[in-house]
């Protein structure tokens, strides 16, 4: 991207990410929902600003979110549905960047949907073949969970699962286990909002997927 230093996670789980959007778009008793129903309660600026706060104290850096309107920019910078129709719901976008204390790339934070409000969340991590920051990545899909669906984990524990750590571990543990190049946990409902984690083997190691929806 000329004139920005700034750097994206190539998203290898695009068929993955268009499956599960297409599972929460047409999850509903009516053959044709309104688009307006799948807008998630909160704006774009005040959900960037709030994980940027959150992470902070915590070591982990976000940028501003670079901002993504006109067709040309998200054809280039915000295609995550080889789908025409689907692709056609990405109407606006925002990106940002994630470091850890060191400055060392994490990721990016990605949030596309119409200029109001956005439909789907999508964190992309990257992890080294020894999994060296797991923590990390445990802390920002703890947080962003806390932010942007609800402080209540512990005490739903959805999927039966005790902890967002606990639900981590057990996608690592799988897709270690097996021999596929990528695996993705079964949707999990919280606080009127789906949410899946992914994890894909890359050759420089591994790229982790949170994404979140109504």
């Amino acid at each position: 991207m000329k004139s920005r230093k700034y750097v994206f996670v190539v998203i290898g789980a695009a068929v993955a990410i268009a499956a599960m959007v297409s599972v929460i778009y047409y999850n509903e008793k009516s053959e044709t929902p309104k688009i307006d129903s799948l807008s998630l309660d909160f704006t774009y600026d005040e959900s960037n600003s709030a994980l940027k706060q959150s992470l902070q104290p915590q070591g982990i850096t976000m940028s501003s979110p670079l901002r993504f309107l006109k067709q040309q920019e998200i054809e280039k910078w915000c295609k995550f549905f080889s789908d025409q129709e689907k692709q056609k719901l990405v109407e606006y976008c925002t990106s940002t960047e994630i470091k850890d204390q060191s400055g060392n790339f994490l990721g990016n934070i990605h949030m596309i949907g119409s200029p109001n409000a956005p439909k789907l969340v999508l964190v992309v991590l990257q992890s080294n073949p020894m999994l060296d920051n797991m923590s990390q990545i445990k802390t920002v899909f703890g947080t962003v969970t806390k932010e942007l669906v609800c402080d209540c984990w512990e005490s739903v524990k959805p999927g039966g699962y005790e902890t967002i750590e606990s639900w981590v571990d057990a996608l690592r543990d799988f897709h270690i286990g097996g021999n596929k190049p990528h695996s993705e946990s079964k949707s999990i409902s919280l606080a009127s909002k789906h949410m899946q984690i992914q994890l894909t083997t890359t050759k420089e190691g591994y790229v982790w997927e949170m994404l979140i929806a109504r």
